[in-house]
């Protein structure tokens, strides 16, 4: 007999098929938006690490070396822009070194906590060492 058509069997063992496939297209996307809202934290706590240097650049040139001392704080909200804010996704220290094991130098290291999915992330630390040449 040669029959023509599928049998219930077989139309249960595709969908099953097209099922697993279809979970595993599905988490991997999971894991991809994940990984992408991460990724997207890291770049934002580079560039506010990035901004609070500048910025300490910024008041070497309009307010003198020695003025560093006054960045200086700890655990400060601030929000995705480096403003300071309540409601703040981002936790911001800057620690300064004002005698960096010569008078003439000043550490400044800025470090950036985020939390992320409910647990605080290893802080992003950025560190330069200014020289007063004057």
């Amino acid at each position: 007999m040669n029959q023509k058509g599928i049998t219930l069997v077989e139309v249960l063992i595709s969908t099953a098929i097209f099922a697993l496939v279809i979970v595993g297209i599905m988490g991997t996307l999971i894991i991809s938006v994940d990984l992408s809202r991460k990724i997207d934290y890291e770049y934002a706590a580079t560039n506010l690490a990035k901004k609070r240097l500048e910025t300490a650049r910024t008041m070497i040139k309009t307010q003198g070396f020695w003025t560093l001392f006054t960045m200086e704080e700890e655990d400060i909200l601030i929000n995705a822009d480096g403003m300071r804010d309540s409601d703040g996704e981002f936790v911001r220290t800057t620690k300064v070194d004002p005698n960096y094991g010569n008078p003439r130098l000043t550490k400044v290291e800025v470090e950036i906590y985020y939390s992320y999915r409910g647990k605080e992330t290893l802080p992003f630390t950025m560190t330069t060492i200014f020289t007063n040449i004057e």
